[in-house]
């Protein structure tokens, strides 16, 4: 599903015009992804072939009116419910952030910790991540964990940079 996916968000990254347009299809893609994830109601109605699909774009324009006032973005999902894709909204918008954040050097670190650092450590922490991903923007978000003994795990994408005191005992026995 992943090359299926990823040729979608390219047709789609192709037909943005700029970049707000281009931030604004990342967001309608994850508040249609995230909706059709967490609300079964939301999920049959999309996937349900007695329901029009104008009857199904209507209701996405009703929940989601800033995305789909772009006729790009609702001919796009007009597409998507036209080849029977839907199915794979969640990972259209996992692809696109990805694709996204790769053209434009950007990463997203889920900073992991025990109790609060101060800002002077968070930036340390960035720093190392930018270099390490030759990122021009890094966005951040600091998570206290209790789990954490101490020391900080990092998370970017779908690998984690675990050097809590925890993981280091683990590894020692």
């Amino acid at each position: 599903m992943a090359i299926v996916a990823e040729r979608y968000v390219r047709a789609l990254l192709t037909s943005s015009k700029n970049k707000e347009e281009s931030v604004m299809f990342e967001k309608g893609l994850q508040d249609i992804a995230n909706l059709f994830s967490s609300n079964e109601e939301f999920k049959n109605l999309l996937l349900n072939p007695c329901i029009s699909k104008e009857e199904k774009i209507d209701t996405l324009k009703a929940l989601f009116p800033e995305a789909c006032e772009n006729n790009i973005f609702i001919n796009f999902l007009r597409e998507l419910l036209e080849e029977k894709r839907i199915n794979i909204i969640e990972n259209i918008a996992d692809e696109y952030t990805k694709i996204s954040n790769d053209l434009n050097k950007e990463i997203n670190i889920k900073i992991i910790v025990a109790s609060t650092i101060d800002e002077e450590q968070v930036k340390d922490i960035v720093n190392k991540y930018k270099k390490l991903y030759n990122a021009n923007t890094v966005n951040y978000t600091v998570e206290l964990d209790e789990n954490v003994i101490g020391g900080v795990k990092v998370v970017v994408g779908n690998k984690i940079y675990d050097n809590t005191i925890k993981t280091q005992l683990e590894q020692i026995f």
